[in-house]
């Protein structure tokens, strides 16, 4: 009885280095230069959009960070609930709102001063 010997066929998968330049030129044999520039100029546009997303999605984020001031109360509004904030040229304005009254003065704060005016 002969043994039947079977040969087995292996592959080996070589990684090589190479350089950008190389693929560019065509040099390596696969695909013309220009195909090959083209598929390096999209891999960097999508690169590109990439980064770009990123930053105007941090951009999109908005940070608030609170500090308690000391207020010189020359004329400091009351406490109330329902009022508008708003701020315009540097200045933070506050109008209306109500406490134990319907308040309808217009104040003015100013940080630099840490100060209030009517």
């Amino acid at each position: 009885a002969g043994t039947k010997k079977t040969a087995k066929s292996s592959s080996t998968l070589a990684v090589k280095q190479v350089k950008i330049s190389d693929i560019i030129s065509g040099s390596l044999g696969f695909g013309s230069s220009q195909s090959n520039r083209e598929f390096l100029e999209k891999i960097e546009k999508t690169e590109k959009e990439k980064q770009i997303k990123a930053v105007e999605e941090e951009s999109r984020k908005i940070y608030a960070y609170w500090d308690q001031l000391e207020v010189y109360p020359s004329c400091c509004p009351c406490a109330r609930e329902s009022a508008t904030l708003t701020y315009l040229n540097g200045k933070i304005y506050l109008f209306g709102g109500i406490s134990m009254e319907l308040h309808d003065t217009l104040y003015a704060f100013q940080p630099e001063t840490s100060s209030w005016s009517p």
